[in-house]
């Protein structure tokens, strides 16, 4: 088992540190915006509002009256201002133009006032990579310690869900291996606390069911309910609707008599989870933002609907800023996938869970056109599939873990193929994202000898990086002595 264990964490591991190498700083999406914010967090800044929001081209007036209200400025250290996001938007560019790095002009005070689009967002998500911050002396170290620590952040949350999966069996190790897709790995690789809030999504689903299946839970499996849980529900405004829907996922997969098994603790976690959800509420209530609820429409359901299909690119990977598409033929393996891995749930769950398991799908997909319907699209910005994906990794999480007719239909080299399938896909995904990197998207597929950007470490190793971490999760899993 300890040899499953390493692989595994090392895997996810060596996955994070090659996509955060293979991405220029300020490539992750308003990653500027987001190191404004942390930089201020960590050093405790006070915030200014914004009246007036720059040249108003190509913004329609919904879009401007969300940007004002999210908008805040703070006095940050001159040094500390980022001030080249020239390949922002433009893919064809690849990270060589960064070199032009120009500093600010500081103020008498010292200062430069930096205004961030995220700046009314909750501080929790913003805090370890903040306090980093401080220790840097220009806008790159700031950003490169400030990736650091949040990837740090992100793969201790998903090794602690790959070490309790693997105390359970191979498929849920699996389930954890599968939700993994490039996507998460790339939003978990950059400065943006949607990277947190899901890795910190799939730790709690692995604990939650654990608590929910296990007869004995072991108390890993509570703490990292708990801590995870907490994160969940404080990094991101729609935190605690995600929480929700993994408590109710847990109640119904757990039944009655479980529920009673385990009121004790249970009750306890359930306060902790309500103190994390009241922090957020508070936090939305003395920082308010409010947009139009949508009234319902069939033109609107009409659009929700139509983007389905683009959302689910985005959940396993549409990067930097969702400009860089993976090949067709990535998308089409993780789809094939993750179609087997819930049909094989399906098929091979017993009758109640199979009912769970469709049900949480419908739910899922339900609750991603609701919002679109009634919160984003009032906005006027397009729905991104990374809002989502907290609420989407719980899915291949609960197909793992829901109870199946017989022992003997938990064959591991089947859980093992499909997330092997998955893991490749890293290997394509992270190829496409070095070459815009590198050369643009226009330039060669073969770009390694000509790339007009590279990271410190050069791109051979962070090859050979990609496809040992790749290689390692499906190792890691076919390493767990088989008990089922």
């Amino acid at each position: 088992m300890t040899g499953a264990r390493i692989a595994l964490c090392s895997g996810i591991v060596l996955l994070q540190m090659a996509w955060r190498l293979a991405t220029p700083p300020f490539a992750g999406p308003d990653e500027w915006a987001h190191e404004v914010r942390a930089a201020a967090v960590g050093l405790g800044l006070t915030e200014h509002r914004v009246t007036t929001y720059g040249p108003a081209d190509g913004f329609s007036p919904p879009q401007l009256r969300y940007l004002l209200q999210t908008t805040r400025a703070f006095d940050l250290p001159w040094y500390l201002a980022p001030s080249n996001t020239c390949f922002a938007f433009q893919p064809r560019l690849s990270g060589a133009c960064l070199e032009q790095h120009t500093s600010p002009t500081p103020t008498a005070t010292g200062t430069v006032r930096a205004a961030t689009v995220v700046g009314a967002y909750p501080p929790a998500g913003y805090l370890v990579p903040g306090l980093a911050i401080r220790l840097a002396a220009d806008p790159q170290m700031a950003l490169l310690l400030a990736r650091v620590a949040h990837a740090a952040s992100c793969a201790t949350l998903l090794c602690l869900a790959a070490v309790l999966a693997l105390g359970a069996s191979t498929r849920q190790a699996a389930g954890v291996a599968m939700a993994l897709t490039p996507m998460v790995a790339f939003v978990a690789s950059v400065l943006a606390p949607s990277g947190l809030e899901i890795a910190a999504a799939v730790a709690v689903s692995v604990a939650l069911m654990r608590l929910a299946t296990d007869e004995r839970p072991n108390r890993l499996a509570w703490w990292v309910a708990g801590i995870a849980g907490i994160l969940l529900a404080i990094v991101r405004p729609l935190g605690p609707l995600f929480l929700a829907a993994d408590c109710c996922v847990t109640a119904t997969v757990a039944g009655a008599t479980r529920l009673r098994a385990i009121s004790k603790q249970g009750t306890a976690l359930l306060a902790v989870f309500a103190t994390a959800v009241a922090l957020n509420l508070g936090w939305r209530w003395s920082h308010p933002i409010e947009v139009a609820i949508g009234a319902f429409s069939w033109e609107g359901l009409g659009t929700a609907f139509a983007q389905l299909r683009g959302l689910l690119r985005e959940e396993f990977g549409v990067f930097q800023y969702l400009d860089t598409p993976m090949q067709p033929i990535a998308y089409w393996v993780l789809a094939i996938a993750h179609l087997a891995w819930l049909t094989l749930a399906v098929v091979r769950a017993s009758a109640r869970g199979t009912i769970v398991l469709v049900g949480a799908v419908l739910a899922v997909v339900s609750i991603t056109v609701l919002l679109d319907v009634v919160l984003v699209q009032p906005t006027d910005f397009p729905m991104q599939g990374r809002y989502l994906l907290p609420l989407w990794v719980m899915l291949p999480i609960l197909a793992a873990a829901t109870p199946v007719r017989h022992a003997s239909l938990q064959t591991n080299p089947i859980w093992v193929a499909c997330s092997l399938c998955a893991s490749s896909a890293h290997l394509l995904g992270w190829y496409a994202n070095a070459r815009r990197s590198a050369v643009g998207t226009s330039g060669p597929w073969h770009f390694i000898p000509v790339a007009q950007w590279a990271p410190m470490t050069g791109w051979w190793p962070l090859l050979m990086c990609i496809v040992v971490g790749a290689a390692l999760v499906p190792i890691g899993l076919w390493l767990r002595p088989s008990e089922d």
